[in-house]
């Protein structure tokens, strides 16, 4: 589709596109790029994109990323679509082109017979949601992104840095080391040894772990271009603790971690992300994102309210002392209309919960 003021909107299908991944590490989410639809594809998700050209710039300005998945409903396969913070519009994109995209999106889905579409508009994106809701898309019960974060502001020093924290969470980040941790930037052949630790802390905590794979196609999208970090925390040769990030734009992403469940007196977590703080201080990046706090603990942050998080990891991740956002609410659009909720609505819980 092209307009008379030198837009033209195209369907790309590639797998990977290195010039929409450059546009989108300038104005949006890492999981708008090519390479984590890339990553993504070992859990059985292809992509599709709206793409949006300056003819006359021969430059992206906008465009959305849609994911894709077929859904096995008494033996019958229906498709599914899941668009993570997009559309994405470019600083000199006219606001009207947020419209056009979301309609884009649910053609898309009828063009590749997706039943529903799942979408979560991008952070501080007011006129989009507005957009979307205009649109006819429905505020969704499902939410498989974070629900609210807490970022860091690693431009300050690091004696800024540590004055931020909780005195806990001050000591626990350097008792380690004081004690004999080592920590070191990890390589492609350690990420098993982070699926390891991984996977010692699924069986503990009983949750559901992506396979190996995936994390392997994470690192061999992104590690190349200096965009995946992995931080490893060793004591007496023994690996107690792995994390890894996403480094995109402005931000380095806690993206997964575990640790094996010994040493507990050396908090090797603790040092691990304080270390990647540096690193990404180091680095120039702006923010350390620490990628998943309870919304209704962020709320009351923001309100000024005493916060005791009853959970363990939502209270480790506020005592870095960063800057909490409430994330968007995510929007749902039926191809064929609301009567396809109640079958779908179960399915999608359990399929995009795991993102």
């Amino acid at each position: 589709m092209t307009d008379p003021a030198g837009y033209q909107l195209q369907r790309d299908e590639h797998q990977l596109n290195p010039v929409w991944d450059a546009f989108v590490a300038q104005h949006g989410h890492y999981q708008q790029s090519s390479r984590w639809a890339a990553a993504r594809a070992t859990l059985g998700w292809r992509a599709v994109r709206a793409v949006l050209w300056h003819t006359n710039e021969a430059q992206i300005v906008a465009g959305v990323q849609i994911l894709l998945r077929p859904l096995a409903r008494r033996g019958v396969q229906l498709w599914v679509g899941y668009v993570p913070y997009g559309p994405v519009l470019g600083a000199t994109v006219a606001p009207v082109w947020g419209t056009r995209l979301v309609h884009a999106i649910t053609q898309l889905a009828r063009r590749y017979g997706a039943w529903a579409v799942l979408l979560i508009p991008p952070m501080d994106a007011l006129q989009l949601r507005m957009q979307v809701a205009a649109a006819g898309w429905v505020l969704s019960p499902i939410m498989p992104a974070p629900q609210a974060t807490t970022r860091i502001p690693v431009q300050f020093d690091p004696a800024v840095l540590l004055q931020r924290m909780r005195p806990a969470t001050r000591y626990n980040a350097r008792v380690g080391v004081r004690r004999g941790l080592q920590v070191r930037a990890g390589d492609a052949q350690d990420v098993p040894l982070l699926y390891a630790m991984l996977t010692a802390t699924s069986q503990r905590k009983q949750f559901t772990l992506e396979p190996l794979g995936y994390y392997q196609q994470v690192w061999a999208h992104f590690a190349p271009h200096g965009q995946a970090w992995l931080m490893v925390a060793e004591y007496e040769q023994q690996v107690q603790a792995a994390l890894l990030h996403v480094a995109w734009g402005d931000t380095v992403t806690y993206l997964a971690g575990g640790w094996a469940g010994t040493q507990r007196h050396l908090c090797p977590n603790d040092a691990l992300h304080w270390a990647s703080i540096q690193r990404a201080r180091s680095a120039g990046y702006r923010w350390y994102d620490l990628n998943g706090v309870d919304r209704a603990t962020v709320q009351a942050c923001l309100r000024g309210a005493a916060v005791t998080s009853p959970d363990p990891v939502y209270a480790f991740k506020l005592g870095y002392g960063g800057v909490v956002n409430v994330l968007p609410d995510s929007y749902l659009w039926f191809t064929y209309g609301q009567a396809c909720y109640a079958p779908l609505n179960l399915l999608l819980q359990r399929l995009l919960l795991r993102r």
